[in-house]
This record gives C-alpha cells, structure tokens and sequence, in this order.
C-alpha cells in the first residue's frame, strides 16, 4: 500500500490563508521552486500567477509576496526558458555561490568539522562546475551537507567513508578524491 500526495497551486494558496487565520500573521512569503521546469501548457498559468498573484479564480493575499526560485538550464535539462513576457515582469535575481556566507550557515546547522576544516583550506573546491569529455563534475554546497550527513550516519554505524561514498554526493574526480585522502586515507 502506498499514497501519493499532490500540491496543487489551489491548496498552496489556501495554505496561506490558513496561516493567517492560525497565525493573525497577515504578510509573509510565498516560495515557489523549480519554477522555470513548469511545462509549456503550464507557462501561461504561471505568467498570470507571477504577475496577478492569482491562480485561477484565487489570489494570494494583500501582504504577502511570491518569491521563485529555479536552476539555470545548463544545469537543468528540464528547465524552460522564460519568454520575454514574463522576464519583463519578475525581478531576476542571479546568486552565485558564496563559502563565507555558507560557512556561517554551516557552523549554526553542524556540518561535519572535516567538511569544515578542508574547505577552509580549498575554499576554491566548495563549489565547482566542469564539462569534460566524460561529461558534468561538480562539487556544490548541498554536495557538501549531504556528505556531511551521511559521514554522521557513518561514524554513528562506526563505518568508513571510502572515496566512492564520498564520490556519490562531490561528483567532481579530483576534488572527490583529495578530500577522502585528506581526510580517511
């Protein structure tokens, strides 16, 4: 037996004025990811969301902003370029990757002290993106806290971390590589 949950942009909205009805809490912030992987039937719809803030015959409350987020399409192969249209009416905000304000991030939420200490010292592996002849290496921020956790579940199991577990979440050769050596080997 299994279930299958499904979010529509109806129930998403009226989630809203349940917090506000729970809450008294009558601004806030509405997060939508992934929001350039919409299909192309779905496009139209989430012009009239972004722009309107309504969906259908709901809108979002006075108070409250849609903030959006998606992947550029080199990383993404279902990501849908946004047409003219709809660039003309969002704010585009691009963020790059940024190890100082990751690091403060990462000592409040307790990622693993070896994943600390070796990107204090190659800061310049915390966040790479190559194409090669084998196809895309990367190491990226959530690579990092997911190996992180699983290096917790590990030490927990009292295991060791080989280089192809630490491979699985820093999917970049070298990197992947020299961080096991450093740290295992």
């Amino acid at each position: 037996t299994y279930s299958v949950t499904e979010y529509t942009m109806s129930e998403i909205i009226a989630s809203v004025y349940r917090r506000i009805r729970d809450s008294g809490q009558r601004e806030g912030i509405l997060f939508i990811d992934e929001i350039n992987c919409v299909s192309e039937t779905l496009a139209p719809t989430m012009l009239q969301f972004l722009q309107c803030k309504m969906f259908g015959n709901q809108s979002v409350p006075e108070g409250w902003i849609i903030v959006a987020a998606g992947n550029p399409p080199e990383y993404n192969k279902s990501v849908r370029e946004f047409d003219v249209v709809t660039l003309d009416r969002i704010k585009r905000i691009d963020v790059e990757a940024d190890f100082d304000v990751w690091k403060e991030y990462a000592y409040q939420v307790g990622i693993h002290p070896a994943v600390l200490s070796y990107l204090e010292l190659r800061n310049n592996c915390f966040y790479q993106m190559e194409t090669t002849i084998d196809g895309k290496q990367f190491a990226t921020p959530r690579g990092w806290e997911d190996l992180s956790r699983i290096m917790e579940v590990y030490e927990k199991l009292d295991k060791n971390i080989t280089a192809d577990v630490v491979g699985q979440y820093i999917q970049h050769e070298r990197i992947a590589k020299e961080f096991a050596e450093s740290e295992f080997e």
